[in-house]
């Protein structure tokens, strides 16, 4: 077991509210199951959801098409090893 939540970092403050919100509600009746085991994981303590701007989201230079500088910046998020091709 482990002693912390694991962080799952998003830059989406709508899905932390929809996840951390309870129950079944006329705007997110129709989502998927899994969003209610999201619920349900971060309720028990095993996930933590936590806001990241999206200046400061290093998994943006891995999803989104950017400016070369913004994906640079974002590389070096990420570690030394990250190079360039």
């Amino acid at each position: 077991m482990l002693s912390q939540p694991t962080t799952i970092y998003t830059d989406s403050a709508r899905a932390i509210q929809t996840v951390s919100s309870e129950g079944v509600t006329a705007r997110n009746k129709h989502f998927d199951i899994r969003l209610f085991k999201f619920h349900e994981v971060q309720q028990l303590g095993i996930v933590q959801f936590t806001f990241v701007s999206g200046e400061n989201n290093a998994a943006d230079s891995l999803t989104s098409a950017l400016p070369e500088s913004m994906h640079r910046q974002l590389l070096t998020m990420i570690g030394p090893s990250a190079t360039l091709v």
